[in-house]
C-alpha cells in the first residue's frame, strides 16, 4: 500500500474505536448503502442499454424482492433484487434463516420469495428473483451449497429433480417443498426464477459501477461515484417512482455527471446487426425496413418514404439525446452503406461542433485528425446541358464518372455538369491512406463543389468511397448551397435516398 493510502486508512481508522462492533442504526445505514450502491450500478448500466424500460428502488409491486427493480423492453425477463447486507462475516444465508419466521406470527424469508414469485408469475413478463447478498451462502447445505451452479447462481434443478428422496437433498427438497406448502413440480419452477448471489463488500459494487459509468459518458471520480449514490438516496427519499433511460439521462446532465471528453457511441445497424466490442448509447435498426433476405442483398427500403420519414427522424431524435451530454464526440459504428454514413455525419455537422471517429481497416479514423497537406482533390467537369442542377462524382475508391453519367441522361435529371473528384493519383482501393489524408481531402472537395454549386438549383451527389469518407463528407457539407440528393448503387443502377433541404 502506497504511504498516501496508509495515512488515509490511519485517520479513517483513527475515527473508530478498535474492535467496535456497529451499532444497529450503524448497520441500517451500511445496509441501505449497499442497496444503493447497487442500485446505482444498474442505473449506469440502463444509460446505455436500450432493452431497459425503467430502474426503480423500492418499488411497491416488487414484493419482497423491491430493493432495485429492472424493468425491460425486451423479451429478457425483468430484475427484481432483495439486498442484504451484514456488518459481519459471522451471518450467513442458510436454511434455519430461510425458514425462520421474521416475527412469530410472520413468514420466514423463504416463504416472502415464494409468495412474491407466486404473485410476479400471474403477470405476462417474463422476470427473476436475485437474493444479493454480502453474506455467506451456506455451503454445506445440499442445494443452496452442491447444487447451487456459480456460473448463473441459479439450483440446477434437473439435478435436484434427479436426485433420491433418501439423499440429503432430496430431504432438503421435501423440507422445503413443505415449509412452503406446495408440490414438487411448483418448488422446481420456483427456484427455476431465483438467483443466490453472494457478492463482495460495497467497494467491489463501486468498482463495477466506475466501469459502466466510463461507458456510459459520465464522470468516474470518486466524487461522482457518491454523487450517484446520492441520487438513488434521493430517489427513495422523495418517493419517486420508475424511472426511464431518458430520464435518468435528464436527471444525471442536471446533476451535471456527464463527463466533458466522454465518447459518446451511435450504432446504425441499417442492413446487419453485427456484434460491436462497443457499448452503444444509441442503436438505430434499421434492418427489417429494407428489402433483401441478408445484409449483401440490403440496398433498398421496403417503403421509399423511410429514408425522408423514419430514418431522418430517427437521427433527428438521437442527435436531441446527444445533446443532453456536455461532449460533442461520437464514435459511430453498425452496418450501413454509403447514403446512411453520409446522413449520420450531415445530422451531427461539424458546425455544430461534432467530433466524430469511426473504425475503418483496423484503425480508428477521426475528423479533428490532423490534416495532410499532401491530399487535396482533382475536380474535371462534364457537361450535361439538361438543367440547372449540378450532379457531384467522388470518385475515390472506382472511377463512377461513366456510370453516373449515363444514369443523368437515361433519366434525363435536370443537370448542367457534372463535377468528378478524385485523389491526385487517381481513384483506387487503397487512394484513402488515413484520416489526415481524408480530412483535407475532404476540405478540398467541399470547397469545389461549394464553387461550383454556387448559382445551381441543387446538388446530386454519387460515391464510391470508403464508408468514412462518407461520413467524413456529411460532416462537412454544411456550407454547400441548395436541396441535395444522395444516390447509393445496387450492383446495378443508382437510386436516390435522401433529399437534403
Amino acid at each position: 500500500m502506497a504511504s498516501s493510502e496508509v495515512s488515509q486508512s490511519r485517520r479513517r481508522a483513527a475515527g473508530r474505536t478498535a474492535g467496535a462492533r456497529p451499532s444497529a442504526r450503524s448497520a441500517a445505514v451500511r445496509g441501505d448503502q449497499y442497496q444503493y450502491a447497487l442500485a446505482w450500478r444498474y442505473a449506469c448500466d440502463a444509460v446505455t442499454d436500450p432493452g431497459v424500460a425503467s430502474i426503480s428502488v423500492e418499488d411497491p409491486s416488487g414484493g419482497h424482492f423491491d430493493d432495485v427493480v429492472v424493468r425491460r423492453l425486451d423479451d429478457s425477463p425483468d430484475r427484481y433484487f432483495q439486498v442484504k447486507s451484514s456488518n459481519s462475516g459471522s451471518v450467513a444465508v442458510d436454511e434455519t434463516w430461510l425458514t425462520t419466521p421474521v416475527t412469530p406470527a410472520g413468514r420466514s424469508p423463504l416463504q416472502h420469495f415464494h409468495a412474491t414469485w407466486q404473485n410476479l408469475r400471474q403477470g405476462d413478463r417474463p422476470f427473476e428473483l436475485t437474493l444479493y447478498t454480502n453474506r455467506g451462502i451456506d455451503n454445506s447445505n445440499p442445494i443452496l451449497g452442491g447444487l447451487r451452479d456459480n456460473k448463473d447462481a441459479r439450483v440446477r434443478v434437473a439435478d435436484l429433480r434427479s436426485v433420491t428422496a433418501r439423499s440429503s437433498a432430496g430431504q432438503a427438497r421435501s423440507r422445503w417443498a413443505a415449509h412452503l406448502g406446495v408440490n414438487e413440480d411448483e418448488l422446481y419452477a420456483f427456484l427455476s426464477d431465483m438467483r443466490w448471489v453472494q457478492s463482495g463488500p460495497e467497494s467491489g459494487i463501486r468498482e463495477d459501477a466506475v466501469a459502466l459509468m466510463r461507458l456510459a459518458g459520465l464522470r468516474s471520480d470518486d466524487a461522482a461515484v457518491e454523487l450517484g449514490i446520492a441520487y438513488i438516496r434521493e430517489l427513495v427519499t422523495d418517493g419517486v417512482g420508475p424511472r426511464t433511460r431518458d430520464q435518468l439521462r435528464d436527471d444525471l446532465a442536471a446533476r451535471d455527471m456527464f463527463a466533458g471528453d466522454a465518447e459518446l457511441v451511435l450504432a446504425v445497424d441499417a442492413i446487419d446487426r453485427p456484434s460491436s466490442p462497443h457499448h452503444a448509447h444509441a442503436r438505430l435498426d434499421w434492418v427489417d425496413r429494407f428489402d433483401g433476405a441478408e445484409a449483401r442483398a440490403r440496398y433498398r427500403t421496403v417503403d421509399g418514404e423511410d429514408w425522408n420519414g423514419l430514418f431522418r427522424a430517427d437521427l433527428q431524435r438521437v442527435r436531441e439525446q446527444f445533446e443532453a451530454y456536455p461532449t460533442r464526440r461520437v464514435h459511430v459504428t453498425g452496418a450501413m452503406r454509403l447514403a446512411v454514413n453520409f446522413a449520420v455525419g450531415f445530422e451531427l455537422p461539424d458546425v455544430r461542433r461534432w467530433v466524430l471517429s469511426t473504425d475503418q481497416r483496423r484503425t480508428t479514423w477521426r475528423t479533428e485528425a490532423q490534416p495532410s497537406t499532401e491530399a487535396t482533390a482533382s475536380l474535371s467537369k462534364v457537361d450535361v446541358q439538361q438543367g440547372e442542377a449540378v450532379a457531384v462524382a467522388v470518385a475515390l475508391s472506382n472511377d463512377i464518372s461513366d456510370d453516373v453519367l449515363d444514369y443523368l441522361r437515361d433519366l434525363r435529371l435536370p443537370v448542367s455538369r457534372l463535377l468528378v473528384l478524385t485523389p491526385e493519383g487517381g481513384p483506387g482501393p487503397s487512394s484513402v491512406p488515413d484520416d489526415g489524408w481524408l480530412v483535407n481531402w475532404v476540405h478540398s472537395a467541399r470547397d469545389q463543389i461549394r464553387a461550383s454549386a454556387r448559382r445551381a438549383t441543387g446538388v446530386h451527389l454519387f460515391m464510391s468511397a470508403p464508408a468514412g469518407a462518407a461520413l467524413f463528407l456529411g460532416h462537412r457539407w454544411n456550407t454547400i448551397p441548395g436541396p441535395l440528393t444522395v444516390y447509393d448503387f445496387d450492383g446495378r443502377e443508382y437510386f436516390p435516398t435522401f433529399t437534403f433541404v
